[in-house]
């Protein structure tokens, strides 16, 4: 591993250094002007920069919103002796910049974090090695991918906190190129929204988790992301079939809405999630606290489920603010009698808090990555 210290204190730039050195083999090269950061990327590839933000000249607010793309590392770890506000907003404006990985610590580091950050960036690199390729499919490969038959579903498998029982399943879309091997949703929602398919989409995603479920022993709880545009239109009907062709309960179902999906429901879509809920079709909001409707939502729809929205949950121990909108994600949840998930769960220690305070079911990296209904058989056996 390569990694890039920029630090103006010589004597931090140096304790961060031998801290790294303990958990790390690789090359540690530290430099102490943000002036001096592209050119050293340029020469340099470098995986994992740990950028101060007070940097004389150049500060790491400016250098982290400049760096040319080319330039930048593969993942960066912001720095500050400041305010944590200011290292979560920094840390929030390299997410939207489109740095691969990021992540925000206030000073004095711990071993402790140090290992967690670093633990994370190698589970994001080997996720990006799994033959997802990401350069987005053209208009004409989206319509062969539904004439073909291209789209697959993996399941993101879902557990009792309380006793890791798997219990049900989210079923997330996946492209299956003939060419370029197995595509992640980078590739193909972009354009799909472009051109209006997302309704499409959404029934052939559905049908082909019914067909997968009649697969498997037991009664696994499936697990949907639906659309605004499939509730615009009658839809129930055409749902219920689907359910009675593959001996299905609808009552084993949950549709994930996220905040701004069901912001602008009018009639149409309140009656058909009116007429899947009269058959105990579950209906959960996703990404719960990301939008900017949640509170009004939850007090005209009728949902059973409120997901916590994994930036929330992935720095629950490390970000006060993080663990509080948890919390009180939570008691809310428990308030209104709804089931709670938390999503992207990637370390015991954050399943044993959740445990703690008492959230539901879970699903994330720490248990099973999303998986094929082969795989899927094999975790149920």
């Amino acid at each position: 591993m390569n990694i890039l210290i920029v630090e103006d204190d010589r004597l931090q730039a140096t304790n961060l250094k031998i801290l790294l050195s303990r958990h790390i083999k690789g090359t540690i090269s530290t430099i102490h002007s943000g002036s001096q950061v592209a050119q050293a990327c340029k020469e340099n590839e470098i995986d994992l920069m740990f950028c101060d933000i007070n940097l004389p000249g150049v500060n790491g607010v400016d250098l982290l919103s400049t760096l040319p793309e080319e330039n930048r590392p593969k993942g960066v770890v912001v720095l500050s002796a400041m305010n944590q506000d200011v290292v979560d907003i920094t840390y929030s404006m390299c997410l939207s910049a489109g740095y691969y990985f990021a992540r925000g610590l206030a000073k004095p580091i711990s071993s402790e974090q140090l290992q967690q950050v670093l633990t994370d960036f190698d589970k994001q690199t080997k996720q990006t090695k799994t033959g997802y390729i990401n350069e987005p499919l053209s208009k004409d490969d989206i319509e062969r991918a539904f004439t073909n038959g291209w789209f697959v579903n993996h399941y993101q498998p879902q557990y009792k906190v309380s006793t890791n029982e798997l219990i049900g399943v989210e079923a997330l879309v996946r492209c299956q190129h003939p060419d370029r091997g197995l595509l992640s949703p980078a590739s193909f929602l972009s354009v799909l929204n472009q051109e209006n398919q997302q309704d499409r989409l959404f029934w052939v995603v559905l049908e082909n988790a019914l067909k997968d479920m009649t697969l498997l022993k037991g009664d696994l709880q499936l697990s949907i992301n639906m659309n605004q545009k499939s509730l615009k239109v009658p839809m129930s009907e055409r749902f219920f079939e689907l359910c009675n062709v593959y001996q299905f309960a609808p009552e084993y179902i949950t549709l994930e809405l996220t905040e701004d999906e069901v912001y602008d429901s009018g009639v149409t879509s309140l009656a058909n999630l009116a007429n899947l809920r009269l058959k105990g079709v579950g209906l959960a909001i996703d990404d719960f606290g990301t939008g900017y409707s949640s509170l009004s939502q939850l007090a005209v729809l009728p949902f059973t489920e409120l997901k916590i929205d994994q930036q929330f949950i992935g720095n629950a121990l490390l970000n006060f603010k993080s663990q509080q909108l948890t919390i009180s994600s939570l008691q809310l949840a428990k308030s209104l009698g709804l089931r709670s998930v938390a999503e992207g769960v990637e370390d015991e220690d954050t399943l044993a808090y959740l445990r703690q305070i008492g959230v539901d079911l879970y699903q994330g990296y720490v248990a099973s990555k999303p998986v094929p209904i082969e795989e899927l058989k094999a975790l149920l056996q």
